[in-house]
């Protein structure tokens, strides 16, 4: 039988010689974890698509044989972080600028730019943005004013160390611009020199001496238009107004509002700084703070370049997004004076040396930790699994966009079923600008949360309740996170005050209440959430032909909130339709190509919009049939020129079909030669 069996596949090879049947690819295997913690290639190679909605030409490239469906799935692509939507459409609308799905905010710091200090003075006259090329700042913060003065003895100490009249503070940041004609203005000591870019032309206002320029700009569109610039002191004083006159004619200051900053190129995180150990009010000083190797405070009598002119009695808080490459077990967090912890809007506990029960999916996730010192030096530590992060997987930004201002109270409640209980937190003086959005959290531990009701009360009174089944996710077995954003949040004007959480009880069983959190952002984006809506991603390239069988998106969705995906693939990023997945993210049929786009429908009521942190691609490498059994190739072949092809897949003594265009179908007789 085994002879039988060679000959008839060396008979087979032989018809098959010279007719191009089998096209086979022995390229490299697809993008896999490096080894090292690192994720994969994640980025968006959109190669020559102009937009994710109008496909290229063919690009010539010849039809492949079918790939051989077998094998089990795995992940041969993460696409995540600053690349996740870039090139993207929302509802067929090309997005303003690359953004996470329902997470556009993520990436920028709005209502202000980010500013670099330089210790010496680097501009020539006239000055250049290339007169910086090469040279390292000595730290960076965020401005919202420009209209600014200092003397010789007062320079930006949050930005330079030297002390003196002679620096340069380098800018970054974008313009909000409306349609039409705008001027941009400049008063300075000494020199300086702005550029904004429209569509990849610079609008330049270059000055060398003290004095006024100003630069016409004219926007095709409202939006946001790239900025970057310099002002320098000489010596002595030093000073900078920025106007603009609008194409209404109005000239005045730049408001907050037109103000952002592309968070995501900072390997960093803000600290801001509080010469009190409340965090009330304004903070006394802000900078973005590069940590070389975790989040952690050594200690000490007074932290460096955020205002603090006191050695006791001062508060500083960090910011940041966090990549957390695997999934983690806890957080250990470690205060030698008051200390509080916020993971993804979540309050979830403070001060002392402990391990704080909560894992988190890997993905990025917002941190917020706060440090206090009152009498006596203070330290803090926080570590993920037990190990610092590096500073390459750290952002500045949260979410929101804006600065954070919250609150968190631990304890341990007992509700018994039938019964209910409330606590109030208070926000405390916060800083004066728009509240653009607050979140509310619990912790509750439930076997069931289904007779669970959660109600917040804001400091005017308006109310709104939750079920807990329905807002909360969970991330230890009976432990409930809730977390959201109450639907009259977007409107609300005033978050000072006390709120107020209830926690009822309709069933049974007695559940413990462990936390309560408010968290309010200040000058942010009105709207960091999109409602609702479909969003595609560019093509992106996996580097070779695969079969697709699927999609994860990492995240959250609570049971108010869903998700629904669809794919579609090709050699090239061609315009065909999308095949939708099951809930779990699953095709039905696997599909193939080199090129893959992805659909998703977000749903959910208001602010509970599903958070997608990436997406995942599920799939395997595309083996040919002659790289594992040439028997297995499929009929769908090039059959030009040949006398007769046979398939022999229908079994000894069975009919075979000749695939070829003369159809001279036979039947198998074995021989003792081996077959006829």
């Amino acid at each position: 039988m085994r002879a039988r069996e060679a000959a008839l596949r060396s008979a087979l090879l032989v018809l098959l010689i010279g007719t191009g049947a089998c096209s086979i690819d022995q390229g490299a295997l697809l993008p896999t974890d490096a080894g090292d913690g690192a994720l994969p290639d994640s980025g968006v190679d959109t190669g020559t698509v102009p937009d994710s909605g109008t496909p290229p030409p063919d690009s010539g490239i010849p039809p492949v044989e079918p790939c051989v469906d077998f094998g089990e799935p795995h992940v041969v692509k993460i696409v995540s972080g600053d690349a996740l939507f870039e090139g993207a459409t929302h509802d067929g609308t090309e997005q303003e600028a690359p953004g996470n799905i329902a997470l556009r905010s993520n990436l920028y710091r709005y209502g202000a730019w980010a500013v670099a200090g330089h210790e010496e003075a680097h501009l020539g006259n006239p000055p250049s943005l290339s007169d910086l090329d090469g040279q390292v700042a000595t730290a960076t913060a965020y401005r919202d004013d420009f209209d600014v003065s200092y003397d010789d003895s007062t320079p930006p100490h949050d930005l330079l160390i030297a002390g003196d009249g002679v620096y340069t503070i380098e800018i970054h940041g974008e313009l909000r611009l409306t349609a039409g004609t705008n001027t941009l203005h400049a008063t300075v000591e000494d020199r300086v020199i702005l550029e904004v870019d429209v569509d990849g032309t610079p609008n330049t206002l270059s000055r060398g001496t003290s004095g006024s320029g100003d630069v016409s700009i004219d926007a095709p569109r409202d939006g946001w238009y790239r900025v970057r610039g310099a002002w320098q002191s000489d010596g002595g004083n030093g000073a900078l107004t920025l106007e603009i006159t609008t194409p209404a004619g109005a000239r005045r200051g730049l408001w907050t509002e037109e103000m952002r900053v592309d968070a995501s190129a900072f390997r960093s995180r803000e600290v801001h700084g509080w010469e009190n150990t409340s965090l009330d009010g304004a903070p006394s000083g802000s900078r973005i703070e590069r940590s070389e190797t975790d989040w952690s405070s050594t200690g000490g009598d007074q932290y460096p370049g955020v205002g603090l002119g006191n050695h006791d009695n001062w508060a500083v808080r960090w910011v940041g997004r966090h990549l957390i490459p695997d999934p983690i077990d806890a957080f250990h967090f470690v205060a030698n004076q008051g200390a509080h912890l916020f993971v993804d809007g979540v309050f979830l506990g403070s001060g002392a040396d402990r391990t704080l029960d909560s894992a988190a999916p890997d993905g990025t996730v917002d941190v917020i930790a706060e440090l206090w010192d009152g009498s006596s030096s203070s330290a803090m530590l926080l570590e993920f699994n037990g190990a610092p992060f590096p500073v390459d997987h750290l952002r500045p930004s949260s979410r929101f966009g804006g600065v954070p201002h919250g609150r968190g109270d631990e304890f341990a409640h007992s509700v018994s079923g039938g019964g209910s209980r409330t606590e109030s937190i208070d926000l405390g003086a916060i800083p004066s600008g728009s509240t653009s959005a607050v979140e509310v959290s619990v912790i509750i531990e439930a076997a069931d949360p289904g007779p669970i009701n959660v109600t917040v009360t804001e400091p005017g009174g308006l109310t709104e309740t939750r079920r807990l089944v329905d807002s909360a996710w969970s991330r230890q077995a009976g432990q409930w996170h809730l977390r959201w954003v109450p639907d009259w949040a977007d409107t609300l004007t005033d978050a000072d005050g006390t709120w107020q959480v209830t926690v009822e009880n309709t069933g049974t069983d007695t559940v413990l209440w462990h936390h309560i959190g408010v968290l309010a952002h200040l000058g942010g984006t009105p709207e960091p959430f999109p409602r609702s809506g479909v969003f595609r991603t560019a093509f992106i390239d996996l580097g070779d032909e695969t079969l697709i069988r699927g999609v994860r998106g990492g995240g959250i969705v609570t049971g108010r909130s869903g998700v629904q995906f669809a794919m579609r693939a090709g050699n090239t990023p061609v315009d065909v339709a999308f095949a939708p997945t099951d809930a779990a993210g699953d095709l039905a049929s696997a599909i193939r190509g080199r090129y893959v786009q992805i659909e998703v429908s977000l749903s959910g009521p208001g602010w509970d919009t599903p958070r997608i942190r990436d997406l995942r691609i599920l799939g395997d490498a595309c083996r040919r049939c002659a790289e594992t059994d040439p028997l297995t190739c499929p009929e769908e072949r090039t059959t030009e020129g040949l006398v007769a092809l046979w398939m022999f897949d229908e079994g000894e003594g069975g009919m075979v079909r000749d695939v070829s265009g003369f159809q001279t179908h036979d039947l198998i007789t074995p021989t003792e030669a081996g077959w006829s």
